[in-house]
């Protein structure tokens, strides 16, 4: 049987920094800290998205079963795009980093929005 919480997120730019917290607070209640710098930079990512392009409150869920999974659901139908950018720009590479990093990544439509979630494996205890 898996664990799972969630909070509702204002949809402003300190909404990131709750985010992170929000996961750095769960992973360690449940004795994952040894992935937390990688979800916490993960779900910044997840979390700038919903507050830049979506522009709507969202919901943050974390799921402990046989991996961690977070989930980010905000009120814009806009799917996300994995953009590759030059060198120097400063847009365009959080989901790309959410690719190489999360062990398996997506998104689905919801009916007001939609859900942008990553997993990862948590490794041996």
């Amino acid at each position: 049987m898996g664990q799972s919480c969630e909070i509702e997120m204002a949809g402003d730019t300190a909404s990131i920094r709750q985010a992170r917290s929000f996961v750095t607070a769960t992973l360690a209640a449940w004795h994952l800290e040894r992935i937390s710098e990688r979800a916490v930079l993960l779900v910044s990512e997840l979390a700038t998205n919903a507050v830049l392009h979506a522009r709507t409150p969202f919901r943050l869920s974390v799921r402990f079963d046989d991996s961690v999974t977070v989930e980010v659901t905000d009120g814009s139908a806009e799917f996300p795009k994995v953009e590759t950018s030059d060198r120097d720009g400063d847009r365009g590479r959080g989901l790309l980093l959410v690719s190489r990093l999360a062990s398996d990544w997506g998104s689905r439509s919801e009916s007001a929005g939609k859900t942008v979630w990553f997993s990862l494996d948590p490794g041996p205890a």
